[in-house]
């Protein structure tokens, strides 16, 4: 889960979603890994899984993760995320490359 930190230590799960229903606590006062395993935080982060077909079954999915939850719920229906098409095409055009980054990173551990 991506997260954001406004200027008063407040915590939020995304930068589109600093909203008071949102809010997960404050820095400040709580402990950061707490934050992230509160109720809200993880009903955020159920709520933005994928729930279409085309999705679920998509060979990217562990790449773009259905993308933002803004993206693909509109107007309280789930739809496909506006910008599956881009991510399809840069996807399938840097594959190959970012796993070779992941693997040079892994590799890189190590030593």
């Amino acid at each position: 889960m991506n997260t954001v930190i406004e200027a008063d230590g407040s915590m939020y799960p995304c930068d589109f979603y600093v909203l008071d229903q949102w809010n997960l606590g404050n820095i400040t006062q709580d402990d950061f890994s707490s934050l992230k395993k509160k109720d809200r935080a993880l009903q955020f982060v159920n709520e933005s899984y994928p729930k279409n077909k085309e999705c679920v079954s998509c060979s990217y999915l562990k790449l773009c993760r259905s993308g933002c939850k803004r993206h693909y719920v509109q107007n309280g229906t789930i739809s496909q995320n506006y910008f599956c098409s881009s991510y399809k095409e840069y996807y399938s055009h840097a594959y190959e490359r970012l796993r070779e980054i992941a693997q040079l990173v892994r590799y890189y551990k190590k030593i």
